[in-house]
């Protein structure tokens, strides 16, 4: 699951600051948690620390945290993509995730692998739901074909049994298609 509104933070900061801010702030907070997290995954006392700080899975407590997946994926987007592609792409993940968890640990009778059928649904409306406030606040960039089929493959992304966290391949996957679509539209 994505950590909410906080996986949100650099896809709406990069409204209001250029890339040459975002870019190394971003960089900058990966670099952190990622020695955070080697000296949590290496030091017991850490672990615990963490742990009560910060909402740590079990699943989680052996290897690297969802929400540094997310920031791994957060930052490769925002330097391989343009800037309202990445933060799209970020804003699935973030947003959706959350949805087709709540939802699929609710309502989830169907399963498809370790997933439920409610639950991709549920990600996939609410990936739609915000290509549409993300096209109303980014105007015409990416357009909506674009963000329709981003929001399409992130959800399907998201259903698939990847070996590494989805925080990071659903925002590569969502981001690469809408900018292989966007060069075909030009």
């Amino acid at each position: 699951m994505a950590p909410g509104w906080r996986g949100s933070l650099f896809p709406v900061l990069s409204f209001f600051v250029t890339q040459d801010i975002l870019q190394p702030l971003l960089a900058a907070v990966t670099v952190l948690t990622l020695l955070i997290e080697a000296v949590r995954l290496r030091y017991k006392p850490v672990q615990r620390l963490v742990s009560g700080l910060v909402a740590v899975k079990r699943r989680e407590s052996r290897g690297i945290s969802s929400s540094t997946y997310l920031l791994l994926g957060t930052l490769a987007a925002f330097i391989l993509f343009p800037a309202p592609i990445a933060a799209a792409g970020v804003l699935f993940i973030a947003v959706a995730d959350q949805a087709a968890s709540m939802v699929g640990e609710r309502w989830g009778r169907h399963r498809l692998g370790r997933k439920s059928l409610e639950g991709s649904l549920a990600f996939l409306g609410v990936a739609l739901v915000v290509s549409m406030i993300f096209l109303g606040a980014a105007g015409a960039d990416p357009g909506l074909a674009v963000l329709v089929l981003g929001a399409l493959v992130a959800a399907v992304t998201e259903l698939l049994p990847v070996p590494i966290g989805d925080n990071l391949v659903v925002p590569l996957a969502a981001g690469s298609t809408m900018t292989f679509v966007s060069w075909q539209m030009v």
